[in-house]
C-alpha cells in the first residue's frame, strides 16, 4: 500500500491567490501621481471638502505666564510691562559736585530785638520782591567713604558769601520710594552779618540743614531755549558743578537768646568793643531763618 501523500502548500486557497501591493489594481503597479490625483481617492485624516479648518490650538490669555507657551500663545518678551527706568544714583547714589541754583523764599528776624543785624544772602529781598536779586547759588560736594559706598556725606565749597561753611556733614535717605523721597541733612555754623560800616554781628550756632529731593520736580529758576537755567553763566568752573536736577529745601535758622546776636565794632582788622544798645534779648521760641527753594516760586 502506497504512503498517503503529502499536503501541497501550492495547491493551498491561501497561498494560490498572488499578493499584490497596496497600491496596485489588477496586479498592476500603479504611480504615485496617478494614485494622488485619481479621483475615487480621499484622504484619510482630513477630508478635501471639509466646510471648516482643522481646529485651532487654544489660546491661554489669562493662563499663567509660564503656561502660555505650550497653549498656543507664541513667545514674547518675559516683561508684561515695559522696564523699569533706572538712573546713575541707583549704583552710585547722589555722589557728585553739584550747583543748587536756588532762590530766597522767606526771611524771619524775630530772634533779634533789631531786624537790621540779621541778614540773609544774597541780596536780603526774596523772590517776591525781586526774582533775579534773590537767586543764590550753592555748591556743594557729595561723597562717600570706600568703606561705606551707600552712606553719604556732603560739604560746602569755600564762599564767604554764602549762607555758611560746614564739612562732612552726613546725609540720611527720607521717605525712601515715595515721590517724597529726599535727603536730609542739618549741622551749626557760625553766621556773620555787617549791619553797618565797622560792625559785625555774630550768631552762633546757627543751624543749616536741607532736604534734597531725589523726585520731586523744580521749577526754579527757569530754563532758556538753550537749555541752560536763566541768571547762570556758564565757564569751565561751571562745568564742574553739575545742576542738582530735583527740588531742593535749604533752612538757616537761629533761635532767640542772650547772645544772639553778639556784636563788636571793628578796629581795622580786629575785634574791639561789643556793642549792646538797642540790642535786647528775645525768647527762645522766637527764631531768625532764610529759606532757599527752588519749587513753588
Amino acid at each position: 500500500m502506497p504512503p498517503p501523500a503529502k499536503p501541497s502548500l501550492i495547491a493551498s486557497h491561501d497561498f494560490a491567490k498572488p499578493i499584490l501591493p497596496r497600491h496596485s489594481t489588477n496586479g498592476s503597479k500603479r504611480s504615485r501621481a496617478s494614485s494622488v490625483h485619481s479621483p475615487s481617492v480621499r484622504l484619510s485624516i482630513i477630508e478635501e471638502d471639509a466646510a471648516s479648518h482643522p481646529p485651532m490650538p487654544p489660546r491661554a490669555h489669562h493662563r499663567p505666564f509660564h503656561r502660555r507657551w505650550n497653549l498656543g500663545d507664541p513667545p514674547r518678551s518675559s516683561f508684561e510691562s515695559p522696564p523699569p527706568k533706572y538712573s546713575v544714583w541707583d549704583t552710585m547714589g547722589p555722589k557728585g559736585s553739584y550747583n543748587l541754583s536756588t532762590h530766597l523764599s522767606t526771611i524771619r528776624t524775630d530772634c533779634t530785638s533789631n531786624p537790621a543785624l540779621w541778614s540773609c544772602y544774597p541780596s536780603n529781598q526774596t523772590y517776591s520782591t525781586s526774582p533775579s536779586k534773590s537767586l543764590a547759588d550753592l555748591t556743594w560736594i557729595i561723597t562717600s567713604s570706600p568703606s561705606s559706598p551707600s552712606t553719604f556725606t556732603i560739604s560746602s565749597t569755600a564762599n564767604p558769601f554764602s549762607i555758611g561753611s560746614f564739612a562732612s556733614t552726613p546725609l540720611t535717605k527720607l521717605d525712601a520710594g515715595t515721590p517724597e523721597e529726599r535727603y536730609h541733612f542739618s549741622t551749626e555754623s557760625e553766621k556773620i552779618t555787617f549791619p553797618t560800616i565797622g560792625e559785625s554781628c555774630y550768631f552762633n550756632g546757627t543751624v543749616i540743614e536741607g532736604d534734597l529731593y531725589t523726585k520731586k520736580p523744580k521749577t526754579y529758576p527757569a530754563t532758556t531755549t538753550a537749555g541752560e537755567e536763566e541768571g547762570t553763566k556758564s565757564s569751565d568752573n561751571d562745568k564742574a558743578f553739575q545742576p542738582w536736577p530735583f527740588a531742593v529745601d535749604i533752612r538757616q535758622k537761629i533761635a532767640g537768646g542772650s547772645n544772639t546776636p553778639q556784636c563788636f565794632r571793628m578796629q581795622g582788622n580786629r575785634q574791639g568793643d561789643r556793642v549792646t544798645e538797642g540790642i535786647t534779648s528775645r525768647l527762645e521760641s522766637e527764631m531768625c531763618s532764610c529759606e532757599y527753594r527752588n519749587f513753588g516760586s
